[in-house]
């Protein structure tokens, strides 16, 4: 019997709209794993370019692809598509502008394995344009597991995890009852920590193996609007469900969901938007948790600064975060 046969399937799911340029580094770097058992669903969500010729053409050329055309409804839709179609024990999903390293995914299946786990999750290598590369911060030297409380008092630290969905291999069983939220921006703060509270274990190793692009035009860097609201509500709900569940880590979620709510002010700022009400509610918040952001071994100094001067005067944040913005450029 092959090796390829001997080992659980993965499903690797990939929602894809209007990324022409990007499409096939991304397929090519998942049939290129050093992981042989995995089928891989391109999902096309109604792209308007080249997308849906080249995913056919994957198609028919690899046994072990399968492309789906369907209406656009976005990117939860778009995946919540390929995990109807995931035969695999395991699902990963990976957004079409971005790749994998070789190894990625027979490195978390074995850390799976390894330690019994339900997830595995990597670090992140930030991919910029012009060929330069930022890794993500963590404080891990090597792989470390949690339970499913000590997972959730880190995730949103995105420092050891992340909130994001990609770069993680899961157990499939952990999505029977749980899907990604249709026609919400900032999906994953609205479905990650319920899978992660799902999960018995998980593992973070901080290898830098999921490339994640970062370019103009992708939902991550688009330009704030009402819908950007909804990254605010995913902050709350993760808070209230967390902190109400699990009132021992209150302080660790706390502290981390602080930084979100700055983030989103962050992106305010950046577009000129007003909301004085929802400036100071934040404000507030991070004021309440200052003890435990500074006591926090999760957060970067230079993070834990930040955050302290946004509690302390939001003028002054507000002048130096500007100020910071146009000098980088």
């Amino acid at each position: 019997m092959s090796r390829c046969c001997q080992t659980p399937l993965v499903s690797v799911v990939v929602p894809i709209y209007n990324v022409e340029p990007y499409l096939r580094e991304c397929v090519d770097s998942i049939l290129a794993q050093t992981y042989q058992n995995i089928e891989i669903i391109l999902v096309d969500d109604g792209a308007t370019d080249g997308c849906p010729g080249i995913c056919d053409e994957y198609d028919s050329k690899y046994p072990n692809v399968t492309a789906v055309h369907k209406l656009n409804g976005g990117l939860s839709d778009a995946r919540n598509a390929g995990l109807a179609l995931a035969k695999g024990e395991f699902v990963t999903f990976v957004d079409s502008d971005d790749w994998l390293a070789p190894q990625m995914i027979e490195r978390c299946e074995s850390l799976i394995r390894k330690y019994d786990a339900d997830v595995c999750g990597v670090s992140f290598m930030k991919a910029f344009p012009g060929g330069k590369f930022h890794k993500n911060t963590n404080f891990a030297s090597g792989p470390e597991c949690y339970n499913n409380v000590e997972a959730l008092a880190k995730y949103l630290f995105n420092t050891n995890l992340t909130v994001c969905v990609c770069g993680k291999l899961w157990r499939r069983s952990l999505w029977s009852d749980i899907r990604c939220p249709k026609g919400l921006l900032h999906e994953d703060q609205h479905t990650t920590y319920r899978l992660i509270d799902a999960s018995k274990k998980v593992v973070f190793d901080p290898e830098p193996l999921y490339f994640y692009r970062q370019r103009e035009g992708s939902i991550g860097h688009t330009s704030f609007s009402d819908k950007s609201y909804d990254l605010l509500d995913g902050v709350d709900a993760q808070y209230d469900y967390i902190s109400g569940k699990y009132p021992e880590i209150e302080g660790k979620i706390g502290a981390a969901c602080s930084f979100w709510y700055c983030v989103f002010i962050n992106m305010m700022l950046r577009s000129g938007h007003r909301n004085d009400a929802v400036e100071k509610r934040c404000q507030n918040f991070v004021r309440r948790h200052l003890i435990a952001i500074a006591k926090s071994s999760d957060m970067p100094t230079s993070r834990k600064a930040q955050l302290g001067l946004f509690a302390l005067s939001l003028p002054v944040y507000k002048h130096f975060y500007l100020e910071f913005i146009s000098n980088r450029g």
